[in-house]
């Protein structure tokens, strides 16, 4: 029972830092000129680093999936 609940939170821990560190990059790639505001992309990376899945998972929504949509 220890064993598949140690697997699970592994397979978890592993899934979300692909996801922050994909999110991290995207942010960092992208130009200065797609974000709103001038200081958008700076706060956008700090709330990816403090807030580590949160922070990406407003970022996903809010900048990433905006990209798509155009």
């Amino acid at each position: 029972m220890w064993a598949v609940f140690a697997t699970l939170m592994i397979a978890l821990i592993i899934g979300t830092s692909v996801f922050w560190l994909w999110m991290l990059v995207d942010c960092l790639s992208r130009p200065e000129r797609k974000f709103k505001g001038k200081n958008d992309k700076l706060i956008w990376i700090l709330l990816m680093i403090f807030f580590w899945v949160l922070g990406s998972i407003l970022y996903f929504f809010m900048v990433k999936e905006k990209k798509g949509k155009r």
